[in-house]
């Protein structure tokens, strides 16, 4: 048999150890390219939701390291207290009109951006500045934070006897 003895399969071509597998190359290059994504999405999105499910199954207290099962009790409970419905129907209402806000602002200003010929490249910068703003700000107070030399979680953690 050609397979075993090395032989080719096909006349010119050498024996590839592919030509006998019931999947093609290119479905295992595929596979091969899209694992890695989807191994960092599980360990990303979906065992912290799955671990957060599990937990809230369980009544849980700071002090007391061992968990006990409540089952749907927790689910229960909050679906049994009043401001609850209320809650999250402003919560669904302020999600769609936030995005549909959003997203008529966005094409408003692409649309509007993109007609505008003359000083297009400052305005866009402008534009633009606006989405980094936040996460510098967020990074200055995250360093003031945690600042070792006096910063807020510093002073905590010492007054707490956490830290060393």
């Amino acid at each position: 048999m050609a397979s075993e003895t090395g032989e080719s399969i096909r006349p010119g071509r050498a024996y590839i150890p592919w030509d006998d597998l019931p999947v093609k190359r290119e479905t295992v290059a595929g596979i091969g390219t899209v694992l890695p994504v989807v191994v960092l999405y599980l360990l990303i999105a979906v065992l912290p939701v799955a671990f957060a499910f599990w937990a809230s199954l369980h009544e849980i207290h700071t002090l007391n390291p061992e968990w006990q099962w409540a089952g749907l009790e927790n689910y229960r409970e909050v679906l049994n207290i009043s401001t609850f419905w209320g809650s999250l129907w402003r919560g669904i209402v302020y999600m769609v009109g936030s995005t549909l806000l959003q997203l008529a602002v966005g094409l408003w200003m692409a649309l509007v951006l993109n007609r505008i010929t003359r000083g297009q490249k400052l305005l866009t910068a402008v534009v633009f500045t606006a989405y980094l703003i936040p996460t510098i700000i967020v990074s200055l107070v995250a360093l003031r934070v945690f600042d070792p030399a006096g910063g807020v979680f510093q002073m905590i953690s010492t007054s707490q006897s956490i830290a060393g």
